[in-house]
């Protein structure tokens, strides 16, 4: 039992540790974020072998995380689309704690998916308001594109929309959201949220898929 708290404790201090001082750029913004993630993950991994399962902490870190770096208002309301407006409060709250589920899971999947390309800043342009962080991922002979839109908000910089290669997440969401409720229900589509693995051009291998040729 003390093993198991020690990996707990010595995991923890490891997140904490890689938070540090809240970046002040759009480009620090998206690298903070991915270390970030990462760190969860790798503590993640250690609590795992030692205590059998993820700490609640860990989980909390990877939601504190979403909030701080993602605009998630703006990225569901614009997902959503002309669907927003029909929607109860009650509605439109439990839709914002299911699309930020899924968010997070599509991210670390993103996170994990690094680990097999390289990664090279190719670019950061911004005002008083906007900002365009973008990145070249290459493997394999493919190099991929994608390009962070952050906005400031409150003093802090924030994404609210990810771009691959010109294809917009936000954008993507709402054809694929449109269609799936025109096809069957919005009551029907909440219910398949939690079990959605993908959205727009986002999920598990998406990255390496949506790689064109050099």
């Amino acid at each position: 039992m003390w093993d198991e708290l020690e990996s707990v404790t010595r995991a923890w201090r490891a997140v904490r540790g890689a938070l540090g001082l809240q970046p002040t750029t759009p480009s620090g913004v998206v690298q903070s974020a991915v270390t970030r993630v990462k760190t969860v993950l790798n503590a993640t991994r250690t609590v795992r072998s030692s205590a059998g399962q993820t700490m609640p902490f860990l989980r909390a870190e990877l939601r504190r995380i979403s909030n701080e770096v993602f605009d998630l208002d703006q990225m569901a309301r614009g997902s959503l689309w002309h669907h927003w407006a029909k929607r109860t409060a009650l509605e439109r709250t439990e839709f914002m704690r299911l699309f930020t589920d899924l968010l997070e899971r599509l991210y670390v999947a993103h996170i994990r998916q690094l680990r097999w390309v390289i990664v090279v800043p190719a670019g950061e342009v911004f005002d008083t308001s906007y900002a365009t962080v973008t990145w070249k991922l290459n493997t394999l002979g493919s190099v991929a594109v994608i390009e962070y839109r952050l906005r400031r908000r409150e003093g802090r910089w924030k994404i609210y929309d990810v771009m691959l290669n010109g294809r917009s997440f936000v954008s993507s969401c709402r054809e694929e959201f449109d269609e799936r409720i025109h096809a069957s229900s919005y009551a029907a589509f909440v219910r398949e949220l939690p079990r959605r693995d993908h959205a727009g051009f986002v999920g598990p291998g998406s990255t390496l898929t949506a790689a064109v040729a050099q």
